[in-house]
């Protein structure tokens, strides 16, 4: 089975981050989000992989390059406009007219057991498979109605109030066979929630929904890129990262760190590779990339610090982000 991985969106909603790195090469817990996905796929035997791009394409391709050294083969597909999470699987339909395929979001992160997803397409001869979850409502997200065989009945993509009843919430993971691209026009923006899925129901064709227990979170705003990080230190979540930081007190420490014995860690925190902090410095749930050095008596809170930050001391910082 092949994979494409949705990666071209803005990422308006982690601005600023999103100015210098893709949504997708944002880090949790000192890795891009990508590589999780990457690595959940290749413990499935799913080894290549198309990738589309278009927001600071080179960010993704100069980390992952061909896949080679992750143990996979990875295949690039520029946007120079976005086509859409449909428009830009149809640009390269030719790679996946064999067999059936899954569809994934390059800012999710998850553990989903692949396996039962695909058995339980197999099984109900779909067209389309998608992956639901239980979440904590949101107008942000599609909402997916369907009976009680799992054949799915409406879709209301970002939902007003008046339109809420029992559902759930669609994952973007799916599992599609070729079939898929009948229904998806060519060389124009297309969406799966407001437009293919909905052409496939009015004519008919078979769409299940797989609800996952699973953990699954949409690394989508700031919220949610920090809330899944303390998952992963409250070990609501094993992730497919590679587990080479070292962790003390709900603090996870990367490489070549030079910590002052004086400093102080309260609620949650990230620290990259290369980072220096001084005497006095207190942080608390705070995100720290490479190469980041914090001078003597200052206080961070809820803030996020890219590459080569310097914070200089007596410095108090609440709610911040530096690039």
């Amino acid at each position: 089975m092949k994979a494409f991985l949705m990666c071209a969106g803005l990422g308006i909603r982690l601005l600023p981050l999103t100015k210098i790195l893709a949504k997708p090469m944002l880090r949790i817990n000192n890795f891009p989000i990508l590589l999780n996905t990457i690595n959940l796929l290749k413990s499935y035997n799913i080894s290549d992989i198309t990738i589309n791009l278009h927001h600071l394409p080179e960010t993704i391709t100069n980390f992952f390059k061909d896949g080679k050294d992750f143990g996979v083969k990875i295949k690039y597909s520029l946007e120079e406009n976005l086509l859409g999470t449909a428009g830009g699987l149809k640009k390269v339909k030719n790679d996946f007219l064999d067999e059936p395929f899954i569809v994934m979001s390059g800012d999710g992160l998850t553990n989903i057991n692949l396996s039962n997803v695909i058995n339980f397409h197999k099984n109900n001869n779909s067209i389309a498979t998608i992956v639901l979850k239980d979440y904590n409502f949101s107008l942000k997200y599609g909402a997916i109605h369907y009976d009680e065989n799992n054949k799915i009945l409406d879709f209301i993509e970002k939902p007003s109030l008046k339109d809420i009843y029992p559902t759930k919430i669609n994952t973007g993971i799916y599992i599609f066979n070729p079939e898929i691209f009948d229904f998806i026009e060519e060389n124009s923006f297309q969406d799966f929630a407001n437009l293919v899925f909905p052409k496939m129901l009015k004519k008919g064709a078979s769409l299940f929904a797989y609800e996952t227990q699973d953990y699954w979170c949409d690394v989508g705003d700031i919220n949610a890129y920090t809330s899944s990080q303390k998952d992963i230190l409250s070990e609501k979540i094993k992730t497919f990262l590679p587990n080479n930081n070292d962790i003390k007190n709900n603090t996870l420490i990367g490489k070549n760190c030079n910590i002052s014995s004086k400093a102080i860690f309260d609620g949650f925190n990230i620290l990259g590779n290369n980072v220096i902090i001084e005497d006095d410095v207190y942080l608390k749930d705070t995100i720290i990339y490479d190469n980041v050095i914090i001078k003597k008596n200052s206080s961070l809170n809820n803030s996020i610090l890219c590459d080569n930050a310097i914070i200089h001391d007596n410095s108090k910082i609440h709610y911040g982000i530096f690039l």
